[in-house]
């Protein structure tokens, strides 16, 4: 006669309950409770991978980490593997299915941070939200300048998660924006190592506008893993000509002399 289970026994998850788990995951998920100006997503992809997207209002960071659900251990727990590295962490669901996650974010008290999820794509190449217009009713022609050069920015570091490597025209990014409109002119420029740094311009076309540039760097941490920095950058006073390129110091990428970043 089989023996019933003793209180200390773990009843190991059955491959069906790690699946469902899993699927619950697959999507577009946000920190609630950032910062102003702040935003932190995590995209859970349908391949295992997730992409990171952190954002302040002076920067951006992205990279992408291996994922697997332990839900063998009590509480359950995500294995994240980035390089040599791994980390796991606990998790669960709120009632309202709201994803809490221990040690990752802006952490609450209880040492757990809460995610909203916006998306249920799986797919970590997730298109920027280009129709998140600002807040009034007729936006100024310099917030459509601010607005692209910032969705040109962010779609350059999905579209490199996804296929390790920069979007070289518009069309690649999968946005749905004009090269050119009334009031500015949209590019962007491969440095000539393009593997490693992207340059995304909004070009002015009225003399009473500021121009605006964006760049994506590939950097390595602890010489072991790759992230992608990024700022975006307008130009002090109204100008013509767009920001010089960003630069990188140590960690921190910077705007060059007679520009500051566009607070989007």
């Amino acid at each position: 006669m089989a023996q019933p289970a003793s209180p200390s026994q773990t009843i190991p998850a059955s491959p069906s309950q790690t699946i469902s788990i899993t699927q619950r995951l697959l999507g577009k998920w946000q920190q609630q409770g950032t910062p102003p100006g702040e935003t932190f997503a995590i995209v859970f992809g349908s391949d295992s991978k997730a992409a990171f997207f952190i954002s302040t209002p002076e920067w951006t960071i992205a990279f992408h980490s291996g994922y697997k659900v332990d839900a063998n251990a009590q509480p359950m727990r995500l294995n994240f593997s980035h390089a040599s590295n791994s980390d796991a962490k606990v998790f669960d669901f709120t009632t309202d299915g709201q994803l809490r996650l221990q040690g990752i974010g802006q952490v609450q008290p209880s040492g757990f941070s809460v995610f909203k999820k916006i998306s249920t794509k799986p797919t970590l190449l997730l298109e920027p939200q280009i129709v998140a217009r600002p807040a009034q009713a007729n936006p100024s022609p310099e917030s459509e300048g601010r607005l692209y050069t910032s969705s040109m920015h962010q779609a350059q570091q999905a579209y490199y998660l996804k296929n390790s490597a920069f979007a070289s025209t518009i069309a690649q990014l999968g946005l749905d924006l004009k090269p050119e409109t009334e009031n500015y002119h949209y590019q962007i420029e491969l440095p000539g190592n393009a593997g490693e740094q992207v340059r995304v311009i909004g070009r002015a076309k009225r003399p009473e506008l500021k121009s605006f540039t964006g760049a994506v760097f590939k950097t390595q941490v602890d010489n072991r893993y790759n992230i992608l920095l990024g700022v975006v950058c307008q130009t002090e006073r109204p100008s013509l000509t767009p920001p010089a390129m960003p630069f990188l110091d140590g960690t921190r990428p910077q705007c060059p002399a007679g520009s500051q970043p566009a607070i989007y």
